[in-house]
C-alpha cells in the first residue's frame, strides 16, 4: 500500500498564533538559535517517521498507558437523593447551657428621651 501525500497550496499560520497564546512561546521560532523556521514539508510516510525517529534516538513504540477510569460504574457522588439540595439533614440540635444567660434586647437600647430638646441653631 502506497501513501500519497496531498499538495496544500498556503498553510494557514493561525494554529501558531494559538500555540504562542497559549503556551507563550512561539514554535515558529528555534530554541537553539532563535531563528524563525520555516515549514517545507510534512512528514507521513510511516518508513521516514521510524528513521527520522531512531536517528534522534526516540523510542519507535508509543509509550503504554493505563486503561482510562470508568466513571460511570463508580459511585462517587455523595450527594443525597431525595433531598432539596443534595445534602443531608441536620438531625442534631446543640443547646448551649453554659454561660450567662444573653442580655435582653431591652437592656441593649437606650430608653427615650421624651424630654430632651435639640436647641434650635438659628438663635446662634
Amino acid at each position: 500500500m502506497q501513501e500519497t501525500a496531498v499538495k496544500v497550496k498556503k498553510v494557514s499560520l493561525n494554529w501558531a498564533k494559538l500555540i504562542a497564546r497559549i503556551y507563550e512561546a512561539n514554535p515558529l521560532v528555534c530554541t537553539g538559535c532563535g531563528k524563525e523556521i520555516k515549514i517545507v514539508a510534512f512528514v507521513t510516510h510511516a518508513a521516514e517517521i521510524r528513521r527520522i525517529l531512531s536517528n534522534i534516538n526516540w523510542p519507535l513504540k508509543p509509550p503504554e498507558f493505563e486503561p482510562p477510569y470508568d466513571l460511570f460504574s463508580c459511585d462517587i457522588c455523595q450527594l443525597v437523593p431525595g433531598t432539596k439540595d443534595g445534602f443531608p439533614e441536620t438531625e442534631e440540635q446543640f443547646y448551649c447551657d453554659v454561660g450567662p444567660d444573653p442580655p435582653h434586647w431591652e437592656e441593649l437600647c437606650d430608653p427615650p428621651h421624651q424630654d430632651y430638646s435639640d436647641p434650635s441653631h438659628s438663635e446662634d
